[in-house]
């Protein structure tokens, strides 16, 4: 692998840590405080994944209403 190789899958590897932190942070928010930071962490990968898609759809959902979603 040449130098440029290596940085770019850091660069990779750096987002994809991000994303996978703001996910963390969208779960403990929008449970209102049932699930602690130290919690989200502990989660599996598929329990991430499946309360991470839940979130999406009902911000989805509740989008077009006037319901306020604090």
């Amino acid at each position: 692998m040449s130098v440029l190789e290596v940085k770019e899958e850091i660069a990779k590897m750096e987002a994809e840590k991000k994303a996978f932190r703001f996910d963390l942070v969208r779960i403990c928010w929008y449970m209102r405080g049932s699930i602690s930071w130290e919690q989200a962490w502990e989660l599996s990968f598929e329990d991430k994944k499946i309360i991470s898609e839940f979130l999406k759809d009902n911000m989805e959902r509740f989008k077009g209403s006037m319901t306020p979603i604090v």
